[in-house]
């Protein structure tokens, strides 16, 4: 028996970790169990990171997933469309400031073509508009001063 137990010091001596193989958090160090668990918890953190790092080099090196390039497409699309919509939109926007422009261009160029005409038939002796349009315009005064003088 003591044979037996010399034999187990032998393998356990020869299993201690000399060059730092095994875990930090290992009952093999002489660590308290915080530093065991804070230990532990920086090794998850590290493998965290090192699975991360594979799982990114995979899905660069491995584009030929016919899915992702699919769904790559729709965005690819859809973006595209929004672009072309917004774009449309402003000019169908400018388009309509432009008419609004023409149509109150024409409502003054109306109100000066019935004043001209209203001086014109009022100069001719032929006063073809009431007096209530052309007082509207605010001419009439002006026009019975230049015609009776």
């Amino acid at each position: 028996m003591l044979a037996l137990q010399r034999a187990g010091q032998r393998i356990l001596q020869t299993l201690e970790d000399k060059r730092g193989a095994a875990a930090k958090w290992s009952p093999k160090s002489c660590k308290t169990p915080l530093e065991q668990g804070e230990d532990m918890l920086l090794e998850q953190v590290t493998l965290d990171k090192r699975e991360r790092i594979v799982r990114l080099v995979k899905s660069k090196s491995n584009p030929s997933d016919p899915f992702r390039g699919h769904i790559a497409q729709n965005i690819k699309l859809r973006l595209e469309q929004a672009n072309n919509d917004s774009t449309e939109g402003l000019a169908i926007n400018q388009r309509c400031l432009n008419i609004r422009k023409q149509l109150a261009g024409m409502v003054n160029a109306r109100k000066e073509l019935a004043s001209l005409r209203a001086k014109v038939h009022i100069l001719m002796e032929e006063p073809l508009l009431p007096k209530l349009i052309l007082d509207s315009y605010g001419i009439f005064g002006e026009f019975t001063d230049l015609r009776d003088s």
